[in-house]
């Protein structure tokens, strides 16, 4: 007996999950015109990518916590992040210094992760800062959860508490990114949670998802030419973190509403399956690289750029294999090994 395979299903696929929120994420800051309604709509809320991440993130970073000691932990997180970020953020930053400007303290923003909380322009991946600090305050909830009898009541709380606090910001840049925080929350309450009744658990976040589809499909249509598109965004920001949950359990294979055809015909969905994993494995690589290489192709290629921006779309992947590869073997030749040979040593 499984005792809960909701929260097995999502760490079975994880990497396939990611892979999709990548793919995602890529093809949202294209903003190619795909002429069609439906295929634009899905290009639009793409965003929703990185809300997939921090589900995944915050499921995750609950088991690693389990798992290790909080020095393990931070250590082996922040290092997962920092030793792809850094070459990056220089070669971002000399790039911005060339052909712009960018000041000391927006440099030292980057570096500190903290620039976005702050207010300084130039900021190279935001999504990187905010992953960093709920990293950080990610050991005190863990302890929470540990702690509490009543994890539904606990996850009512956080939302409560961290949507009050993203409001104090309200229609800022700060809220904007922050109300997405919540979908770490969320992920890890999937990971600690031992559903009883995992049915009614998962149509509850289906249900959810597509009450979000309408409200997301509304804010589209009606909020952005109505009320101006700050609403439009913030409908969309508070929107995500629940509406992701239900994406990460429709996608998981066999996805639902293509199941017999998945059974028939499994090849080509489980080749699909397995570049869609491989781009998880490179999703961070992915999303530093193409976040620079957009920046400047968004001075020379426009929405019907159709051909120019799926070879830009190639070529980051390509540069994120590469690189993935340069960190693996930095990581295994020289850092891993020095690790190691301290450990001998004392």
């Amino acid at each position: 007996m499984i005792l809960n395979s909701i929260a097995d299903k999502i760490s079975k696929h994880r990497t396939f999950l990611m892979g999709i929120a990548i793919l995602w994420i890529v093809i949202f800051h294209t903003m190619i015109d795909f002429h069609n309604i439906v295929l634009n709509f899905i290009r639009d809320i793409g965003d929703c990518g990185v809300d997939i991440f921090l589900f995944l993130s915050g499921f995750g970073i609950y088991y690693s916590l389990k798992k290790n000691d909080t020095y393990s932990f931070y250590k082996k997180r922040l290092k997962r992040i920092f030793i792809p970020y850094i070459p990056l953020l220089l070669i971002w930053c000399s790039a911005i210094a060339f052909f712009s400007n960018i000041s000391i303290y927006e440099i030292l923003g980057n570096l500190y992760m903290i620039g976005i909380w702050v207010g300084l322009q130039h900021q190279y991946a935001w999504f990187v800062q905010l992953v960093v600090l709920l990293y950080l305050i990610s050991p005190i909830i863990y302890y929470l959860f540990r702690r509490t009898s009543n994890s539904h009541k606990l996850l009512f709380y956080l939302i409560l508490f961290f949507w009050g606090l993203s409001f104090i910001f309200f229609d800022t840049s700060i809220y904007h990114k922050s109300i997405r925080g919540l979908a770490f929350f969320i992920g890890m309450y999937f990971a600690h949670s031992n559903f009883k009744n995992e049915k009614k658990e998962r149509f509850f976040w289906n249900i959810l998802f597509f009450i979000g589809i309408i409200l997301l499909i509304i804010s589209k249509l009606w909020v952005a030419k109505v009320l101006g598109l700050s609403y439009h965004w913030i409908i969309r920001n508070s929107t995500y973190p629940f509406f992701v949950p239900g994406v990460c359990l429709l996608l998981s294979p066999p996805p639902p509403l293509i199941y017999k055809l998945y059974i028939m015909y499994p090849f080509p969905f489980q080749f699909l399956y397995r570049i869609i994993s491989f781009m998880g494995t490179i999703s961070l690589e992915l999303y530093l690289i193409h976040v620079a290489i957009f920046r400047l192709a968004y001075k020379f290629l426009t929405n019907a750029d159709f051909i120019l921006w799926g070879i830009l779309v190639i070529l980051c992947i390509i540069l994120s294999i590469l690189y993935n590869r340069i960190i693996k073997y930095i990581m295994e030749k020289f850092i891993t090994k020095s690790i190691f040979k301290e450990i001998i040593v004392k």
